[in-house]
């Protein structure tokens, strides 16, 4: 009896610990940056405070003129930004970081939600923009209802639709590593077909593995390419 009572005291306190540990979401502390509204061009400096969830997807941003006056807050989310309308935030920047809110239909990732609307960092303009982030869905119904979260990056070149490639969707393990995910050959193809432009390169991608990290390199060694060719 002892014995049983001494494992659910040590499964207790591990469960605890872990959930310390590695929490849900986490909330920055207030840092310089900018902001770019939706119905203005102008960047405006202050400060921001940024609510990350456990995949570092961006889920809340707070802006203030001053950190130390609540007066002038924006407060966003990615629930409520369309209701905000004048004072919707499009791009933020905070800690050398660059993200921008996408809203465009997804004809890529098939989902009953088909439509982008969450934040994603971006890693390089250029010739082809490329930013990461998530598509965010649900699994389940009712009180078995899940958020899940497919990683995806998001690429437009200039004078073409943007292309969405996408890795398989992220179980809702703390700390899985989706980066090392493998990319699918649909979304493989998708991706060679868009930088084909290139032949060298995207001949170089179509017989190997692809994981999800690799596009990253892939898309900035196109935009390299390009940029020479101009």
């Amino acid at each position: 009896m002892k014995f049983l009572l001494y494992l659910f005291i040590f499964f207790n306190a591990l469960s605890k610990a872990f959930s310390q540990t590695v929490p849900d979401s986490t909330e920055s502390k207030w840092q310089k940056g900018y902001i770019v509204l939706k119905t203005s061009p102008d960047t405006i400096k202050g400060y921001l405070q940024i609510k990350l969830s456990r995949f570092d997807q961006v889920t809340k941003v707070k802006f203030r003129p001053d950190p130390e006056k609540r007066k002038g807050t924006l407060f966003v989310t990615v629930n409520n930004i369309n209701n905000i309308s004048a004072d919707t935030i499009k791009y933020f920047g905070v800690q050398s970081k660059h993200y921008k809110f996408l809203n465009y239909g997804d004809f890529i990732i098939q989902r009953k939600n088909n439509s982008i609307q969450s934040w994603v960092e971006i890693l390089e303009t250029g010739p082809m923009e490329i930013s990461r982030g998530f598509h965010i869905g649900m699994r389940g119904n009712g009180s078995n209802a899940q958020d899940t979260y497919t990683p995806a990056y998001y690429l437009h070149k200039k004078n073409s639709s943007p292309v969405i490639i996408a890795a398989p969707t992220i179980e809702l393990i703390r700390g899985h590593d989706y980066l090392s995910y493998e990319i699918d050959e649909v979304n493989k193809a998708h991706f060679t077909s868009y930088i084909s432009e290139n032949e060298e390169l995207a001949e170089s991608i179509r017989n190997k593995k692809l994981l999800f990290r690799d596009i990253e390199e892939y898309a900035k060694t196109y935009n390299t390419w390009k940029r020479s060719k101009n």
